[in-house]
This record gives structure tokens, C-alpha cells and sequence, in this order.
């Protein structure tokens, strides 16, 4: 990494195009939606009033001798990647603000606020205006602002710049594919952007390699992997296991995580077929989305074998055996019920792309998922391994699928290759941490000299 670190005000046509053509109709179009439809774009919406005054009443706290970092992510599975890095620095002595942009990620990061020493804000971003970003910058005034992934947001980007404070995006991706990369305006925009990172970790080499043909000569980009490995195992090894009745264990266990109605069109003439032929099988299904409708949906497809709701066993007497099919009604156990499955079936695949595989993966489970799952780097690479399988077809699901469940020590196996995987890739927390730190250092160094 450059000993030097440049900071850039924002390419004038870039702020232009951005402030004038882009944000008016976007703003306006959003609420537009809101107010037509109930669901996350609302809720997000309504949750930034207030925003303010929440702000100004959470920094009170500060302590000014300490280092404060800002962190920004955009959802639960962002959350998820800056965790084990944010834990390092707090750990280390610092403060930190964590802002999102969806209510998924608002929940996560409140969920851990309150054992996380030194978090003093947790909160939405406050919509992308020039104005807003300038005014949130010098309310934080942060020793460095860290952002994950890939939602970056071109005003607080450039008021950042402006006023000095270091920006570093982590578990950095750029997929050969995204619009970022191909689309020449976009592709322009996002190169101004990556410019004004004084450190960006990529996730792999082809990652760094793209970055690098956007910014030429940055000396920040490194590949540092990806944190979720590090969030994964850490979560595995502090997380709560519900307990679930007898009959839910000792037998085959499958688990079909984040579904969606494409992937249920494959996968459930397969599952149905597999509880008939196998009397011991048990199924936990946990839809991507919980809504009554859908529920009612799975109850009827699995209506033979009278399934029961997740919320609803303490209700039941442990040692009865009333069905073999669990409905996941609640949010936040999925990853915990992996421990107990023989073989999982992960969705999106079949829809905007797959969701978690690291979650059953660290369980020693072996993965299953439909044809689109280029959005997510691990699952390619534990289809290289060997650890997982993807399927296009009813077809192709029950040839995956019903080897696993006629050989249960197959599965082990495969799982294990799965387990191992995730573990061989850690590390890339502490890297990130460090790189941060750096930053500021560096920073520090800049300001005493000037």
C-alpha cells in the first residue's frame, strides 16, 4: 500500500450528472413506491425520521480521545462481513458508527449493538443529497469510513474526500458481469469512486485484476478474501442452538434455506417423493420470505405429513411424533438448524441468486443450489472443491439429492470437504482490521506533518 495517501474532490461532470440527473428522480421514484406498496422500501423510509436527532443524541457519547470509525454496509449479509472486523477494531480501542441502507441490515447490526462495547451509533444513512453527506461527515468527523462490498453512495463519497478522512471498501467484488465493470457510464462513475479509496481489498485475484483495470496505478488494491469466512466460524462457535424435539433428530434431516417460489418448483416433487421413500427423513423448510400466504402454500404441499410452524413447538410434548416437516415462521435461526441436517438445499438460485451456502457449509453439511450463483464467489469455489452441487432441473435436484440421503456417510463426507473449506479460508479479518488501522495511522502521520 502507498505510504502517500491522496484524497480527491469529486470529478466535477461526475457531481454534476449525479446531483442533478440522478438523485431528483431516484428520490422522487422511491417515494413514489413507498407509498404504493408496503415493504422494506417504506419501512426504510419511515426509519429515517428522526434520523437526526438520533444522531446528534448517540454522538454526545463520543470520547474524543479515542479513534471513531465509521462503518457502512447495506444489508444483513454486509453486517455479516464487517462483524469479525469491526469486533477487532472495537476491541482494540476504538469507536465505531454503523449506517446501513435496507431494514435488514438495521436489525442485524441493533442485534449485537448492545454487546458491543464502543458502538455508539446504529442507524439508517441518511438519503445520498450533497447536503446530507456534508452535514453527516462533520457531525462524525471519522478517523476513517470503511464500506463493504459494494454500496458506495458517490455524495458521502466525495464529501468524505473533501474533508480528509480516509475511505477503505473491503471484501471488495466486481464481478465480470456487473454493470460497474461493463457498462461504460457506470463503469466511469464507479472508477472516480474506487479512486478516492485509499485502500480496497478484493475478495480474489480476478477481483483485484478488474479493480485494476478500472483504477490503473492505484497502489491500494489488495486481495485481502473475504470476511464471512471469519463471521461464519466465529458465529458457529458463539451462536445459540435451539432445541429442537426428539423427532426432529436422528434421522435424515434436510434443510431448505432462503427458498423462493422458483426454486419450490423444483425442489418440492423431489422433497415430497424423497419423505415417501424415506420414513425417517425429516424436513426443515425456512422460506426466504415469511408471509401467511406463503406458508399456507408449503402447509398444503406437505399438507400428508401435517406440518407444524417453528413458534409453535414449545406447544408440542417432546416425545410425540406428530409430523416430519418443520416450517421456519421466525427469522434469525436458520443458521443455528443447520447443525442439525444430513444435506441443505440453499435458494436463489433459481431466482436473483443464490443466498448464504457458507452457513450450512461451516456445519459440515453438503450445499446444494440452482443454476445462478455467480453472485457469490464461494459457491463457485466450493463447487471446485467438491463440496456442493448445482442443479437446473427437477431432474437434476432428485440425482443430487437422493444419493446423499441412500448414504448418509457419503454425505458426512461431502460435508466435511464443506466444513474444511471454510476453515482453510479464514484469516481475512485480520487483515482488514490492520489495513484499517493503517489508514489511520497514516492519516494521522498527514495531519502532524501538515
Amino acid at each position: 500500500m502507498s505510504k502517500t495517501i491522496r484524497y480527491r474532490s469529486a470529478p466535477w461532470l461526475w457531481w454534476l450528472t449525479y446531483n442533478f440527473l440522478i438523485v431528483p428522480p431516484l428520490i422522487t421514484l422511491a417515494w413514489i413506491f413507498s407509498r404504493l406498496k408496503k415493504g422494506k422500501l417504506r419501512e426504510g423510509l419511515a426509519g429515517r425520521s428522526g434520523l437526526w436527532g438520533r444522531f446528534e443524541k448517540a454522538l454526545s457519547a463520543r470520547n474524543d480521545a479515542l479513534p471513531l470509525i465509521w462503518f457502512h454496509v447495506s444489508s444483513a449479509g454486509e453486517f455479516l462481513q464487517a462483524q469479525p472486523v469491526l469486533e477487532r477494531l472495537l476491541t482494540g480501542g476504538a469507536q465505531a458508527v454503523v449506517t446501513v441502507s435496507s431494514p435488514s441490515g438495521l436489525r442485524w447490526a441493533e442485534r449485537r449493538q448492545g454487546t458491543l462495547r464502543g458502538l455508539l451509533v446504529v442507524d439508517y444513512l441518511p438519503l445520498d443529497t450533497a447536503s446530507n453527506a456534508r452535514r453527516l461527515v462533520e457531525w462524525v468527523r471519522p478517523a476513517a469510513l470503511v464500506y463493504v462490498r459494494s454500496d458506495l453512495w458517490p455524495n458521502l463519497i466525495w464529501s468524505a474526500a473533501r474533508a480528509g478522512v480516509p475511505q477503505a471498501l473491503l471484501c471488495a467484488a466486481l464481478p465480470e458481469h456487473s454493470t460497474r465493470y461493463r457498462l461504460p457510464g457506470v463503469r466511469g462513475l464507479y472508477a472516480s469512486l474506487y479512486a478516492d479509496m485509499a485502500f480496497i481489498g478484493a475478495v480474489s485475484e480476478a477481483d483485484q485484476t478488474r479493480f485494476l483495470s478500472q483504477c490503473p496505478g492505484h497502489e491500494g488494491i489488495q486481495v485481502t478474501g473475504d470476511t464471512r469466512y471469519d463471521s461464519v466460524l466465529e458465529r458457529k462457535n458463539t451462536m445459540r442452538t435451539p432445541q429442537l424435539p426428539a423427532w426432529v433428530q436422528g434421522g435424515r434431516v434436510v434443510i431448505v434455506g432462503s427458498s423462493w417460489p422458483q426454486d419450490e418448483a423444483v425442489i418440492l416433487p423431489v422433497l415430497r417423493e424423497a419423505m415417501e421413500r424415506f420414513q425417517d427423513m425429516v424436513l426443515i423448510f425456512a422460506p426466504h420470505e415469511i408471509r401467511e400466504g406463503h406458508n399456507r402454500t408449503l402447509k398444503m404441499a406437505f399438507a400428508a405429513w401435517q406440518p407444524v410452524t417453528f413458534t409453535s413447538l414449545n406447544a408440542l410434548r417432546d416425545g410425540a411424533n406428530p409430523t416430519r416437516v418443520l416450517l421456519v415462521d421466525t427469522v434469525g435461526v436458520l443458521a443455528s438448524l443447520y447443525r442439525y441436517g444430513t444435506v441443505a438445499y440453499v435458494g436463489g438460485g433459481f431466482s436473483s441468486g443464490v443466498h448464504n451456502v457458507m452457513e450450512p457449509a461451516v456445519m459440515g453439511l453438503p450445499v446444494i443450489f440452482g443454476p445462478k450463483y455467480h453472485n457469490a464467489p464461494e459457491a463457485v469455489d466450493l463447487l471446485q472443491a467438491g463440496a456442493a452441487q448445482m442443479v437446473r432441473s427437477v431432474r437434476e435436484f432428485r440425482a443430487a439429492l437422493f444419493p446423499m440421503l441412500d448414504a448418509p456417510g457419503f454425505a458426512r463426507e461431502v460435508g466435511f470437504k464443506a466444513s474444511e473449506f471454510v476453515a482453510s479460508r479464514a484469516g481475512s479479518a485480520d487483515v482488514c482490521a490492520a489495513q484499517v488501522k493503517h489508514l489511520i495511522e497514516a492519516s494521522e502521520s498527514l495531519d502532524s506533518e501538515g
